[in-house]
């Protein structure tokens, strides 16, 4: 009897979507329809002036058949509007387009504009337009073109923006870069992979750096770049992996606290501070006095602070630690094991230029806790 129920109210519903459905078809022919009755005047006015009307055409256009009437629909927004023609012009059947968004291009008006008018479009028939952007003289401009194939995102500007990592132009090989990171795809992935492999080390960095934008497709190109020949790169990857959690990269980044390189040492233990792997306390102490770098020892303490293990914070608030920078970690302790070791910092007559620093860290301690207390009694 349940069963007989269901089915029967599947079958209401279906029903009531397909009625909903050849309504809003039959109303969208109709309204078709009416566009080519209407005036020049009557459709700006309906269609143009109105937020309503503007997003009724825009469900509109792409149902539309006519060429002629397309074209008018978006030559009547154009000379309303520019953006909004170009917005249109997208809209409309990819058999259609071609002529309209040429039309676009040869509209007179600066190179900005008309860079912004085609990336509106959001359409491959742009792309070889946009293209032409990049050998102009003003690095605006050409910047601004590299970025509108990024804004319209599609597998085909994807495969350009790979292309242009190859420009003889450093600036456009960087920008190409940077836009792939603003396109979260698997190809883009894939592509910039292939980048961090670029002979120029500025594409190599921005590579790098936009893999970190676009998680989870990033992921396995993280993990690589984390023992790149290039240091720059290694240690580009290890904050990525700290910005994004990437877990997968624990191993990776404990490695890279052996880095020969004093930047990727300390970059790896900041981001394994961001993620909190408790796994790596034990390495994180290991590397508490770092001979090489004041910094390595400095963002080890903050890490050790982050990940807030009982073995951690022993190490933080250990008195041996006091010839490294463990006061860093403080501010990520609880209250009652910061404050002694502020004090206990501020005492070391062997780092005398650490002192009011620390004493600032300290009065902030305070007065965020006073802060915090004042704000719980005025609830109450």
């Amino acid at each position: 009897m349940g069963t007989d129920a269901n089915t029967l109210l599947e079958l209401k519903v279906y029903s009531g979507r397909k009625e909903f459905e050849d309504r809003s078809m039959n109303s969208a022919a109709a309204l078709i329809q009416q566009l080519a009755e209407l005036s020049d005047a009557q459709f700006k006015q309906q269609y143009l002036q109105q937020k309503q009307g503007m997003q009724a055409l825009a469900r509109m256009l792409p149902q539309v058949d006519d060429r002629t009437l397309a074209w008018r629909a978006v030559k009547l927004a154009l000379k309303v509007n520019l953006k909004l023609g170009a917005k249109l012009a997208g809209t409309v059947k990819p058999e259609f387009q071609p002529e309209i968004i040429r039309s676009i291009a040869k509209i007179k008006t600066g190179p900005l504009l008309k860079i912004q008018l085609l990336a509106l479009t959001n359409s491959d028939v742009a792309i070889p337009l946009l293209l032409k952007g990049l050998n102009y003289q003003d690095s605006v401009a050409r910047r601004h073109s590299i970025r509108a194939l990024g804004q319209i995102g599609s597998q085909a500007a994807v495969i350009q923006l790979t292309r242009a990592l190859n420009s003889e132009d450093a600036q456009i090989r960087a920008w190409a870069a940077w836009t792939l990171g603003e396109i979260n795809s698997k190809s883009t992935a894939t592509a910039l992979q292939k980048a961090l492999q670029h002979p120029a080390a500025r594409v190599r960095a921005w590579a790098v750096w936009a893999l970190g934008k676009i998680h989870p497709a990033a992921a396995r190109p993280l993990l690589a770049a984390l023992t790149h020949q290039d240091p720059e790169v290694r240690w580009r990857a290890a904050v990525n992996c700290g910005k994004i959690g990437l877990q997968e990269a624990v191993p990776g980044l404990l490695n890279a606290l052996r880095d020969e390189n004093h930047i990727v040492r300390a970059r790896a233990a900041a981001a394994l501070g961001r993620i909190g792997d408790r796994s790596a306390v034990p390495r994180l102490i290991e590397l508490f006095d770092d001979p090489d770098s004041y910094a390595v020892s400095l963002r080890v303490a903050e890490a050790l602070g982050q990940i807030g293990t009982e073995t951690a914070v022993a190490a933080c608030c250990n008195p041996s630690t006091i010839t490294t920078p463990p006061c860093a970690a403080a501010r990520f302790l609880p209250w009652e094991k910061s404050v002694p070791r502020w004090l206990q910092w501020r005492q070391c007559a062997r780092f005398p230029t650490k002192i009011f620093s620390c004493a600032a860290e300290l009065r902030k301690l305070w007065e965020t806790s006073i802060r915090a207390v004042m704000g719980t009694c005025c609830r109450w």
